[in-house]
């Protein structure tokens, strides 16, 4: 088994590294981790030749081989993390004048003078120091470099090559301790027989460094594929899922060994129960296995990587809320909140395709500094990539990728970009070759970037939204003929609206061509003027009501606001001799509202509680902390407004009509003022309700949301 570890071992580090190379032949950094990856190759298959009878002197090779990997490293690690303070070129260079010199002349003197088994293997044991002292000074220098970076993630990415650099090091130390310790049992180990020669040769500790070697240069070829290392958590993660699975393994064969007894082992009249025996143990971990990964796994993430399980776990959520969104601006809203809640980024900003402007606008954010992002963007060249195939813009793969040429301006020019939307992170919403939007984020202090499956989580989530994008597009197609249906009914009541003062102005018009005296025209101009004026209100509240409109909210006093409209109410003659009281809640906190709007909404409210009431009628205001109560988001923590009168009431048959455009109980009323109303506080996810009984009075109820609802 331990040869067999350390030959696929070394025929991965081989692979891995051909691949790298023949991906970029002209790359240095992936010329240097070719060079790695051999000469682990030819060290690991080298050993694992040399535990196999007959071939002894492939120590030599590996021992020869294995003293270049710590310069190897180094070289790889130099060309990699570029560092602008420190300069290891002269201690390189150092490196490779000495490490050649050393290896020759301790392999020379081996091959010569030590060849035989009997002899101290004084030259390996040197070589073995030299090798193991270099990695210790590999070490320091990673360090340095990672004490001299200023970037905050490349110096968490140094800390885990640096933990990795560790644990495949000591093992590596402690199994090689182990064979020169027991240099005695090796003497015999030509005499035994295939196995136990391995284990004699291998020594008391098993190869788990190999195991370590063999991450290592998994790892190192991901940074090659993708200009970032694994996070340390998720391999953390991957290691310990395996081990687990060994240990399940390991269970299964014990529960065998003890139910079936001595025929578990088998002897020489029993092989096929002992082929039988073993083929059922594996038949029974191949069933445990899956359920057991898949309960085992999330339980080891969640231990040793809880910010990128809780991470995980947002986006889940997030993408069982996106059905429910009914509009671009919800779904922005949506994507900035879950977002938020994760706690991994300290700037999210949401940009939607504007066709209109044909560039892309900022829809949603939330900053944690005073500085707002870019409010738009064009879309090319900063998404050509996107368009490409390009998954994501990450700042750290886009700084290493610079380089020079025409290329390198279009980076620089994204760089710029991602600078002024505070973004580290740029992940687009694409439909087939079409980029409809963008998430640009900026991590949080504490974060130590994003791991590669946790990309690929935020590219899946943004794919999502992106389908929800194309959705609402049918779905405002959808609005937009059922708005038009609605204008179209609003037309016929706009026409009977206008043709009454028509006819008015049309009368006075013809009386006044007939007219002798000029006296008389007094009247009948004061007719034509009234009928104009009410014309002009008709015309003016139909438009207010068909237009479309975008809020402009901001932190609002919701008591102060009510207090401004008040005031605004009581400086009017109708109002001069009712009575108006208040009522208002101490200590309401702020409510994201479009204060104009909403003062629009209250001043019609009051004008219409005054109206309902005679002169010595009472009109009562009163906000209070209250609950949305629609199906939408019920329970939902939300102040309330309402506004009561004592007057006449209105009648079961008229409540039932209220909000219908240009429906009016008044003689003199455009029927639109209601409707405006309901639309305001609809458009701020809140409620209008109205409650009222003949001859007692009505009462109004504005219910507005203190947190931005999830759209539904």
């Amino acid at each position: 088994m331990s040869a067999l570890i350390y030959l696929l071992v070394g025929g991965l580090s081989g692979v891995l590294g051909l691949k790298a190379w023949k991906e970029d032949r002209t790359n240095r950094v992936r010329q240097d981790f070719l060079l790695l990856a051999s000469l682990t190759m030819i060290a690991y298959l080298a050993f694992s030749v040399y535990l196999a009878p007959g071939l002894p002197d492939m120590r030599f090779l590996w021992a020869f081989t294995a003293c270049f990997l710590p310069v190897a490293t180094f070289q790889f690690l130099d060309h990699f993390f570029t560092s602008e303070t420190l300069d290891n070129r002269p201690l390189l260079r150092k490196m490779w004048l000495v490490t050649p010199i050393v290896a020759i002349s301790c392999v020379g003197v081996g091959f010569f003078f030590f060849r035989e088994p009997q002899k101290p293997q004084v030259p390996i044991a040197i070589l073995g120091f030299y090798s193991y002292g270099s990695f210790i000074l590999v070490l320091q220098r990673l360090w340095l470099m990672h004490q001299s970076a200023t970037a905050r993630l490349e110096r968490a990415r140094i800390r885990h090559l640096l933990v990795m650099l560790i644990a495949t090091i000591l093992p590596s130390l402690l199994e090689g301790a182990t064979r020169l310790l027991q240099h005695e049992r090796v003497l015999d180990a030509d005499a035994l027989d295939f196995f136990s020669r391995i284990w004699v040769l291998q020594g008391d500790m098993p190869p788990v460094g190999p195991l370590f070697a063999g991450l290592l240069i998994y790892s190192l070829s991901q940074v090659i594929d993708l200009d970032r290392l694994l996070d340390l958590h998720e391999i953390l993660a991957r290691v310990t899922t395996v081990v687990a699975s060994g240990f399940l393994l390991v269970s299964v064969q014990l529960t065998l060994l003890f139910w079936l007894g001595d025929g578990w082992l088998g002897d020489d009249t029993s092989k096929l129960h002992f082929v039988y025996q073993l083929f059922l143990s594996a038949m029974l971990f191949i069933v445990l296995y899956e359920p057991f990964r898949r309960r085992v796994r999330p339980l080891i993430v969640r231990s040793l990587n809880s910010r990128g399980h809780q991470l995980s776990m947002t986006l889940a959520e997030l993408e069982q809320s996106m059905p429910r969104v009914v509009s671009k601006q919800g779904l922005a809203r949506s994507l900035v909140r879950w977002l938020n809640s994760s706690g991994r980024f300290s700037t999210l900003a949401i940009y939607i395709h504007d066709p209109d402007r044909r560039q892309m606008r900022l829809a949603d954010s939330r900053v944690t500094d005073s500085d707002l992002p870019l409010t738009a963007a064009a879309i090319s060249p900063f998404g050509d990539a996107f368009v490409r195939g390009v998954p994501a813009y990450i700042r750290q793969d886009l700084e290493r990728s610079k380089g020079t040429g025409p290329a390198a301006e279009e980076t620089l020019a994204r760089l710029r970009t991602m600078d002024a939307m505070q973004a580290d992170i740029v992940v687009p919403m694409m439909s087939g070759e079409i980029v409809l939007g963008w998430l640009g984020a900026r991590e949080a202090e504490h974060a130590e970037g994003f791991t590669k499956d946790e990309i690929q989580r935020i590219c899946r989530t943004m794919g999502r939204a992106a389908v929800v994008l194309e959705n609402l597009k049918g779905f405002e197609a959808l609005k937009e003929q059922t708005r038009l249906a609605a204008l179209g009914t609003m037309a016929a009541g706009l026409a009977h609206e206008i043709r009454n003062p028509l006819a008015g102005i049309k009368g006075a018009a013809q009386y006044l061509q007939d007219i002798e005296d000029p006296s008389d025209s007094e009247e009948f101009l004061q007719v034509i003027t009234t009928e104009v004026d009410r014309l002009n209100e008709v015309v003016k509240s139909f438009l207010d009501y068909a237009r479309p409109f975008e809020l402009d909210r901001e932190n609002t006093d919701i008591n102060t606001l009510v207090g401004q409209v008040l005031a605004l109410v009581n400086a009017e003659p109708a109002s001069s001799e009712m009575e108006i009281e208040e009522s208002l809640a101490p200590d309401l906190p702020p409510c994201s509202v479009d204060s104009g709007k909403l003062a629009q909404v209250l001043l019609n409210l009051l004008h219409n509680a005054i109206h309902a009431t005679d002169s010595a009628g009472k009109v009562r205001v009163k906000t209070q902390r209250s609950a949305l109560r629609g199906q939408r988001n019920r329970g939902s923590s939300a102040i309330e407004i309402s506004i009561r009168d004592n007057g006449s009431g209105i009648s079961r048959e008229d409540l039932e009509k209220l909000f219908i455009p240009f429906f009016t109980t008044k003689s003199r009323g455009t029927g639109l003022g209601l409707a405006i109303c309901q639309r305001i506080i609809q458009a701020h996810d809140g409620e209008l309700e109205v409650d009222s009984t003949p001859s007692k009075g009505s009462r109004f109820t504005v219910r507005l949301p203190l947190e931005l609802p999830t759209p539904a």
